[in-house]
């Protein structure tokens, strides 16, 4: 969408406003490549550890509830974080998608173009996986008219 805004600027000679819109979009790009070239970075330096970012917490007036819920969702991510490492996606990208994820928590997420793009091949993956394999779709469909009933 900006890059169509940005030829509507130029065919229309908006010069200072092209420039901007330019300005932005190689901006947008280049953060985006850095983001993917740290996580990058930090795959080679740190291995397949899931996520790095370490968040202290004083877990002592926590409620038991809460101390369940979290170690569902970590459990949850397991079995994903399997389907990742064994070529679902890209694995240098892990720690980004489970960020993304928890972010899709959130009442109004909002997502750069470069997790978009990340979250729609991940789809697209798994959408062909389901639909390419008799064994998995039969499941799959099975287990999606169980829960509907």
């Amino acid at each position: 969408m900006d890059t169509q805004n940005f030829i509507n600027q130029v065919a229309t000679g908006d010069a200072s406003g092209a420039k901007e819109l330019l300005n932005d979009l190689l901006a947008s790009r280049a953060f985006d490549m850095l983001d993917a070239k740290k996580i990058e970075l930090a795959q080679s330096l740190y291995g397949d550890k899931e996520d790095l970012d370490v968040e202290v917490q004083d877990t002592a007036d926590t409620p038991v509830e809460e101390e369940n819920l979290v170690e569902e969702e970590k459990s949850d991510y397991k079995q994903f974080d399997m389907l990742v490492r064994a070529g679902l996606a890209n694995k240098a990208q892990l720690a980004r998608i489970h960020r993304i994820m928890d972010k899709m928590t959130e009442e109004r997420p909002q997502f750069n173009n470069a997790d978009r793009e990340i979250m729609r091949n991940l789809f697209n993956r798994m959408a062909d996986l389901i639909s390419n394999n008799k064994q998995i779709f039969m499941r799959a469909r099975q287990a999606v008219k169980e829960e509907l009933e």
